[in-house]
């Protein structure tokens, strides 16, 4: 492996400046995606770098995706269901065998929370615009 200007890439930050970067990149592509044209797009980006305002960013509609408090509630707690099964199955846990040696009454509780999990998420979908899906335009 040939070592240029002396970077480590084994550690930590090697690997974070690597996430950084690609997070960028996906960044400035995705603006493509949301804006009409690439005319848009392009002044999309220069007030982002030139423009830049801290109080622009900081509203409760941001931190809430453009949903309601009661289906933002309902996001979190898909998301959260999906790391903890992501984070068992990445320790190599079997999320089954793990159940199965629980008492029936709490297996039976997991398995119907995770049930209404799925169902409220998909009920707080349900009659969505399929044109505020962001590949429409394509």
């Amino acid at each position: 492996m040939k070592v240029f200007a002396k970077i480590k890439r084994e550690c930590f930050s090697y690997r974070l400046m690597q996430v950084i970067t690609t997070f960028g990149l996906v960044d400035f592509a995705w603006l493509f995606f949301r804006a009409a044209s690439v005319r848009e797009a392009l002044l999309i980006g220069r007030n982002i770098l030139f423009n830049f305002q801290i109080g622009n960013t900081i509203s409760s509609k941001l931190y809430l995706l453009g949903f309601d408090e009661s289906r933002f509630l309902v996001l979190l707690i898909e998301i959260f269901a999906l790391l903890v099964v992501d984070i068992l199955h990445e320790k190599e846990i079997s999320i089954v065998d793990l159940l199965e040696r629980q008492n029936k009454a709490f297996r039976w509780i997991i398995y119907l929370s995770m049930c209404m999990v799925l169902v409220i998420g998909s009920l707080y979908d349900y009659g969505v615009e399929a044109s505020t899906f962001i590949y429409t335009r394509f």
